[in-house]
């Protein structure tokens, strides 16, 4: 392996260990908060969108005309999450990652205990 191929399957390796740490994250504020996380990933394209709504997504759905229309508190959107062609997706996976560890430790518990709160 030459310096540059060792420099990508680095890279490579951080970004998998920050979307690993995003679904971790996603699931407890998911599961043991009153906040929705919804998370759409897709290899094919590279692209991930993470949408949160805090107290839940039917408390924020407004309703226009015949269709209903969610708006998330927070949502971000990353169009390549390939290293090579992004040189900024380590910082906005972090941005994401830092947001949901905000929202799981300020969040409103719906009493089901875990480690990090019992």
């Amino acid at each position: 392996m030459d310096e540059k191929e060792i420099v990508e399957t680095t890279q490579e390796l951080r970004v998998l260990d920050l979307l690993s740490r995003i679904i971790e994250k996603s699931y407890l504020v998911s599961n043991h908060t009153d906040h929705d996380v919804f998370l759409d990933f897709s290899g094919h394209v590279n692209f991930l969108t993470v949408q949160v709504y805090k107290g839940g997504w039917r408390q924020y759905k407004c309703e226009y005309g015949h269709e209903h229309v969610s708006k998330p508190q927070f949502q971000e959107r990353i169009k390549e999450l390939n290293p090579t062609k992004n040189e900024n997706v380590e910082i906005e996976l972090e941005y994401i990652l830092r947001y949901l560890h905000t929202t799981w430790l300020t969040g409103e518990t719906d009493g089901k205990e875990t480690s990090e709160n019992s």
